[in-house]
């Protein structure tokens, strides 16, 4: 049939015309889930394409290249977690009381963004370095929060002054940061047992000798 072709093609731009922060949301989730099980370096735009159901050539009315749309779920993904620890690191409260709400804030966002957290661990530095500055920022916002809580822990008495400041901070978010590989939903042990045990053996491994 002559019109056939024309008449599936308008079926198709028929099928994609969803609302634009819809598409793009779905574009994001299938981005995020094929990067974390296969890699970015192994997954092609055609591989969200075909996951979101839409023609390849419908995702650049969103992003111009790859590494713009890692860069978004980078930067989305440190703003998130960001949002979730900074409230408390800067608000009220003895250090041990902030530490110990950081960490609960963090297990938690961890366990409720597995893929996320994967993408931002593992493909972070395929971004260029200019990118990566654009898209994060001062890249150690994250650690420099849980660093100056210890370093006024440890002012006021209540962590070891011993202790090195930056590499308590990077032991302990490269621990919260690793549940990605092997928490779940659902297990033996609750995202809740998970936080009280970080709790108990970061402030205890923080206290004084």
């Amino acid at each position: 049939m002559p019109g056939a072709p024309r008449q599936r093609r308008a079926a198709t731009r028929s099928a994609d015309r969803k609302p634009h922060d819809v598409r793009w949301a779905e574009i994001v989730a299938a981005a995020t889930e094929i990067f974390a099980a296969r890699g970015y370096d192994a997954t092609s735009l055609q591989d969200i394409a075909d996951r979101t159901g839409i023609l390849k050539g419908s995702i650049y009315h969103y992003i111009r290249t790859k590494s713009d749309l890692l860069a978004h779920i980078v930067r989305e993904t440190h703003e998130m977690g960001l949002d979730q620890v900074r409230p408390i690191a800067v608000g009220p409260g003895s250090p041990g009381a902030k530490l110990e709400g950081m960490i609960r804030a963090h297990v938690r966002f961890v366990c409720e963004n597995p893929l996320r957290t994967a993408v931002f661990a593992h493909d972070r530095k395929r971004l260029d370095p200019e990118q990566r500055s654009a898209v994060l920022g001062d890249e150690h916002a994250y650690r420099d929060l849980f660093a100056e809580v210890i370093a006024a822990g440890q002012a006021e008495g209540t962590f070891d002054p011993a202790l090195d400041v930056r590499l308590s901070a990077l032991h302990l978010l490269a621990s919260m940061n690793a549940l990605h590989r092997w928490w779940r939903p659902g297990g033996a042990i609750s995202n809740q047992a998970v936080a009280d045990h970080v709790v108990a053996t970061t402030l205890f491994g923080l206290s004084p000798r």
